[in-house]
Order: structure tokens, then sequence, then C-alpha cells
């Protein structure tokens, strides 16, 4: 009986060690993260690292949760980048620039009520980080639509924008709207909050009845900090 006793409580050990070794590893892997690359030669049926790495944003975002970084080559993207998953306070999730390589988030392919809203767009997403991003070309003849570089929206918090840049965003209609930069907290009570925009440069902007870079609604514990606004036509 004592055996018996022994034995089980060593298997319960054994498991409890495990788990605990487990729940480490977990830790510190989403602490560490994990890194994927997008190239304009990239292909997405690659697995996403530097040797081989994807093709388009829609793929990176897809699959970046908390924890990852993508590293965005230099080259141009003719497509939106919309992030999909939260990171966390510890494990963000992370849009940057490769080294000292300058990748653009082009919208000048898009047509019609394709422009609105944000070539990038953050939305009810906490803790992401935007980093050394070119996001720009853009434009609308609508009344209607109402284009944006970076576009934060909804509830969330722990957002960062870092030495972007933002420009060439226009409206051509006479009664139009524009943004560079925009944080709306749209679900109230739920804030947008923790926000830190930081170094970024907004320029040549035709913004009709709008402004450069706005935070609108309910946001709070914001800072705004060291960005350079020139060359455009509003606030």
């Amino acid at each position: 009986m004592k055996r018996m006793i022994s034995g089980a409580l060593l298997i319960l050990l054994m498991t409890v060690i495990s788990f605990g070794c487990q729940a480490m590893t977990e830790e510190a892997g989403a602490k560490q993260g994990t890194a994927y690359y997008v190239a304009a030669n990239g292909n997405d049926k690659h697995p996403g690292t530097k040797q081989k790495p994807f093709r388009t944003l829609k793929k990176a975002a897809s699959i970046a949760k908390a924890g990852t970084t993508v590293y965005m080559r230099g080259g141009t993207y003719k497509e939106k980048l919309i992030v999909r998953h939260s990171g966390t306070k510890k494990a963000p999730v992370v849009f940057q620039a490769y080294g000292k390589e300058k990748p653009v988030i082009s919208g000048a392919s898009l047509k019609g009520n394709q422009a609105d809203g944000g070539l990038v767009k953050i939305d009810q997403k906490s803790y992401i980080t935007l980093k050394g991003l070119t996001v720009g070309h853009i434009k609308t003849n609508k009344e209607d639509v109402t284009p944006i570089g970076i576009f934060i929206t909804g509830s969330g918090k722990g957002v960062k924008l870092l030495n972007n840049r933002v420009y060439d965003i226009q409206t051509t209609h006479q009664n139009g709207n524009a943004h560079g930069i925009a944080v709306y907290g749209t679900k109230a009570p739920a804030a947008i909050e923790d926000i830190e925009i930081k170094g970024n440069t907004v320029e040549k902007l035709k913004l009709g009845f709008s402004e450069a870079l706005v935070l609108n609604g309910n946001v709070k514990k914001f800072r705004v900090t060291h960005n350079t606004v020139r060359h455009t036509d509003n606030i």
C-alpha cells in the first residue's frame, strides 16, 4: 500500500514538474517572440523566413499573433495592412522595417470605395507596434470616402506608432475629408488608451475638412511627441 501511494505521488510530482516546465517554456517563447519576413519578391507559400519570405502583408497579418515581429523588407506593397490579432503587454505584435530598408505600403492602386478608411488599420486590437514604415499614395474624389494613412479605431490599448512616414493622403472633393494618422475611440464606454505616437513624419496631405494627426472620441492616456507635421492644407 505504501509503495502504491509513493508511486502515485511520484507520478503527480512529475506531472506538476512537466506542466511547470511547459509553462516556463511557453512564457519564454512569448517573450522571445517569433519573427516572420515579408518581401516584394517573396511567396505566400514560403515559410516566412528571412531566406524564404512571404509576399503579402495579408499573409503575414493572418499569422502574426502575440510575440510576433513581422520584418518588412524594402519595396512597395500595393495592399492594405489590416492587423488581425492583438498582442499582449509582454509580447506585442510588431510590424517594422527590416534594418535601414524602406518598405512602402501604397494605396495607389486602390479605386473607388477601396480608398475609404485606413491604408493601415488597427480595429479593436491591443498591443500593436508599427515602426519605420512608409504609408501613402491614397486619394479620392468622392465626398463619402475618407482616406486615412494609419487608422486606429474601436477600443484597445498599448498601440505604438514609432518613426513612420505618412504622406500623399488626399481628398480632391470640395466637401471631402482625409487624415494622415487618426485615432477614433468608437466603443464607449470602453476606451482606446495607452497610445504612443512618436517620431513620425506626416506630410504632403490634402485633408479637406479634416486633420493631419487627430485623436478623437473616447481616447485617454496618450503621448504624442517629437512628430513632424508639414505641407498640409488643414489642421
